[in-house]
């Protein structure tokens, strides 16, 4: 009873600011152009969380790799293993890198060969 009486003073003493409320509360809920912005939340909410899994694989991940080969730099072996979890979380078949791998350590070690020979003291007769 309490609580009527006061709702009742409080819509005597601001009609003005209730008649407001009630007028534009329906008009955001229902407004058409609020709808695909809530749409986009929702997107940005789902990617955030996808991208959250995918940072949690990455990083176990090249954990693992990281161990398993101790002799190569750490950024190519992070960025070889993110590009798979990166095609999972597209929905992408994983791609094996292997030859792409091959192909770059192969055209490193030419690349080093043609530097030592280019270096190297000539004998002149």
């Amino acid at each position: 009873m309490q609580t009527v009486v006061q709702s009742a003073q409080y819509q005597e003493e601001f009609p003005a600011k209730e008649e407001h409320l009630k007028k534009e509360l329906p008009l955001v809920a229902n407004s058409v152009q609020d709808k695909p912005a809530v749409i986009m939340l929702k997107r940005q909410r789902r990617l955030r969380a996808k991208m959250k899994a995918a940072r949690n694989l990455l990083e176990k991940a090249c954990s693992e790799a990281v161990e398993k080969n101790t002799g190569h730099k750490k950024q190519i072996i992070q960025k070889r293993v993110y590009l798979g979890v990166y095609r999972k979380l597209l929905g992408l078949p994983a791609k094996d890198l292997s030859v792409e791998w091959e192909n770059s350590k192969r055209k490193i070690m030419i690349w080093k060969k043609k530097r030592l020979m280019k270096n190297r003291p000539r004998i002149v007769n």
